[in-house]
């Protein structure tokens, strides 16, 4: 289970299930407030600042070029739509999925044939922004049941049918991808589950990239960098983050430096 209020947690799992069943809710889930506590709730600031990393990363005209694709990402569930200079409107959330992706192509070789495996997928943003920019296609993903449900109907609308796996399942099973990612909600995991998913997922990936809270009553990033070989921590470089994020493989990009 990940380390959020009850309360919190329990009325976003509320919207997943409504948002199942009730084609109104599905419509809209993405700016109910209860969901936006949990996602959909990156800043205006930091989605500049993903713009700003984005242009140095891959260059204004490829971003312009792939506009297309990072807008459709927004056409199903009802986002918040902000308006950004040259871009038009568009949802912070999907900037920063956007961004993840293309510094996910700039860190590891060939990724459109690799597996890739995301803890805590939301409503599976990530791994379409993934299929749409690059052509990826070999995804696991795995969440709680209700919000893993709520990415499967998402993920239906374009295409795609990862494998999928409940967070419970994971004590039972053995995933084996090239590539694992997560956007925080690994290191929102009890320290039990986390090793869980160390022993069941992680040690089998070639390579990861993770972005990592300092939560409590979890291990924290250099504990979890010391069981993961070549591996380097840096930070998210977002104005008022305190987050890190961990890379381990053998095949990352340079210009990266491990954190003392």
């Amino acid at each position: 289970m990940w380390n959020v209020q009850p309360g919190t947690m329990t009325d976003y799992l509320n919207v997943c299930n409504l948002a199942l069943t009730d084609e109104k809710i599905f419509a809209k889930f993405r700016h109910m407030h209860a969901y936006m506590k949990i996602l959909e709730h990156v800043s205006y600031q930091h989605a500049l600042e993903y713009l700003d990393q984005m242009t140095k990363t891959v260059g204004r005209g490829r971003m312009q070029a792939d506009l297309f694709k990072w807008k459709k990402n927004d056409l199903i569930g009802g986002a918040v739509l902000t308006n950004f200079d040259g871009i038009g409107q568009i949802s912070t959330s999907t900037l920063r999925y956007v961004k993840i992706a293309y510094t996910l192509e700039s860190l590891f070789k060939d990724i459109e044939s690799r597996h890739i495996c995301e803890i805590g997928c939301g409503y599976g943003g990530q791994i379409r922004l993934l299929n749409a920019l690059f052509g990826c296609h070999r995804f696991t993903v795995i969440d709680q049941e209700l919000p893993l449900l709520l990415t499967q109907k998402w993920l239906r609308y374009y295409g795609l049918f990862p494998e999928c796996y409940n967070s419970d399942q994971i004590k039972s099973v053995e995933v084996k991808p090239d590539i694992v990612i997560s956007n925080y909600a690994f290191s929102e995991l009890s320290e039990d589950e986390q090793m869980v998913y160390y022993n069941n997922v992680l040690r089998h990936a070639a390579a990861g990239y993770m972005i990592y809270n300092a939560t409590p009553g979890t291990l924290e990033i250099k504990s979890m960098q010391m069981l993961l070989k070549n591996s380097i921590i840096i930070p998210e470089g977002l104005s008022g983050s305190r987050s890190n994020i961990l890379i381990w493989g053998n095949d990352y990009g340079p210009g990266h430096t491990c954190e003392s």
